[in-house]
Formats: C-alpha cells, structure tokens, sequence
C-alpha cells in the first residue's frame, strides 16, 4: 500500500474480472521470462529479481520467445495501466499496454505465486490459513483458505460464490476504531464513523448469497485498531456499547432483532458496566 494525503492507495490494482478455468502452470526451478518489447525489460528484471530473492527458482530473462514460461507481450486494446494475465498449462502470458501496466501485471501474478507457496507450507504443517481479502485477487489462496471479508460485504460474496469459508468483518460495520460520533471527534479514527444503530443493522450473512454459499460464512469478527486510541478509556467508549450490538447481529437471527428493544436491554445493563468501570459516554 502507498499513503497519499492521509489515503490509502492500492500499489496493485485489483483486477476488473476474473475468469477461473481447468488446469494450473507451476513455477519451476529454473524459468524464462521474454519480452517482446524493450520497454518492458524493466519489468521482468523485477519478475525475476523477486523470484531469485525468495530462492524459489532461477529466473532468466530473454528476448521473444514463444516457449518462455512467462511471456511479456504488448496491447492496444488496453488503458495505460491496465494488464491481462492469462495462466495456462504452458505459461504465463502477461499483455500490456504500458511498462506500468505490465508492472501491475507482474504484481498480481507475484502477490498469486507467494499466496499459494504461503497456503501450501501452512497446510503442509496442519495449519488452517486466514487470509485477508486481499489475497483473492489474482487468484492465489487455495480453496481451503478462509476469508476475512474487511473491505465490504461485496468481498464476502465474492469469497463465499468462489467456495470459500468467509469471516465478515466489512470496515463499514465491525471496526470499532472509527469514532461513534458524526459529526466525527476523538477518541478513534475520525475519517469515517461507525454509530450504535449501524452496527446493530449489520447482517453477517448477506441476503444475495443462496443457500450453499450463505453456509460457508462461518462468523464474524470486531476489529479495534488502535493506532488512534490513546488510552483505557479510549478502549472502552469505543469498545462498549457497539460490541454488545455486534454480537447481537452475530448471534441473533435477523427476525428476533429489535432496534428498540436492544435499547431497552441496553439500559439494563448500565449497572453491570458501571460495575466492571465502564464509564456511560455518549454514544451510548
């Protein structure tokens, strides 16, 4: 990731569509990478470069070449910085634009590689890999990975459709480090605000997903991130009470949840808080 005035920018950008098919192609120990452009060399010295420091395989680069593992071609029908990567049983057929666009093509087909070689070494020791939402693009985590859904509902479905287990944990709803408040004031992250009534609106199990797909979302999960978030206090008010609504949503089938009625309960529990010292703030 890069930061621009305060915003997070992708350094790879997630891909406009994906298009799964039989067969797979795997990096061997030895590989040739072709350009049939020089302005693309560049770009494969960094393939390559990437690929010898994990010591994964040795990496040549070499001119045009039909039977090169991963071959860098050019395109006209594609934006500047836009790619296509094409995996096939033969190779890897990278087509670009641009120098930058290849560079985010390369990318891609890098983040994919170290997905899969990271799910296999976890999965050959007995370990269950989680992985972010980020590591479907490009198509790298095995089927078995589990996925925390974080950038929004849409990157659950997608997940769940593409037969994966799914954590949801969209930003919009579960991260507890963005302020209660609107308009926004310490403590949390100010940028955006999360309110009481939104987080109990959340619904781990979007409505979209049919039936098979809805099965594979296995929970859900609240984030507090604590880069703004000074002290115990801090924690609290912006821990409690919307972590008592996420777990309603969780645990609640949608028809039992009552907006007023959760209010009512909440007020009852106001004792408890101030027991545990939990100060009552506004958010409340």
């Amino acid at each position: 990731m890069a930061v621009s005035h305060g915003h997070a920018l992708p350094l790879i950008p997630r891909p406009a569509d994906l298009v799964r098919q039989q067969g797979a192609w795997l990096f061997g120990h030895e590989l040739t990478v072709s350009i049939a452009d020089d302005s693309f060399a560049e770009t494969a010295s960094h393939l390559a470069g990437e690929l010898d420091a994990a010591g994964n395989c040795r990496t040549a680069v070499v001119g045009s070449g039909a039977d090169a593992d991963v071959r860098i071609l050019p395109a006209t029908d594609l934006p500047d910085d836009g790619y296509r990567l094409a995996v096939a049983s033969g190779g890897v057929e990278l087509t670009a634009a641009t120098p930058a666009g290849a560079f985010h093509g390369a990318q891609t087909l890098l983040q994919a590689w170290f997905v899969r070689r990271a799910c296999r070494y976890l999965r050959e020791r007995g370990r269950t890999v989680i992985g972010w939402d980020e590591v479907l693009e490009g198509d790298g985590p095995d089927g078995d990975t589990v996925i925390m859904a974080w950038r929004g509902v849409d990157r659950g479905v997608e997940a769940a459709r593409r037969g994966h287990r799914v954590i949801m944990a969209p930003n919009p709803f579960t991260y507890l480090n963005y302020t209660p408040y609107d308009p926004p004031r310490p403590p949390g992250h100010q940028r955006h605000h999360l309110p009481l009534e939104t987080a109990y609106a959340f619904d781990p199990v979007p409505p979209e997903l049919d039936a098979s797909a809805a099965a594979r979302v296995i929970g859900s999960q609240a984030c507090l991130w604590t880069e703004y978030v000074e002290t115990q206090a801090d924690v609290d008010e912006l821990t409690w009470p919307r972590l008592s609504a996420l777990a309603e949503a969780a645990w609640s089938p949608n028809e039992a949840r009552d907006w007023s009625d959760f209010r009512t309960r909440l007020d009852g529990q106001a004792p408890l808080f101030e027991q545990l010292g939990v100060a009552r703030t506004a958010n409340w």
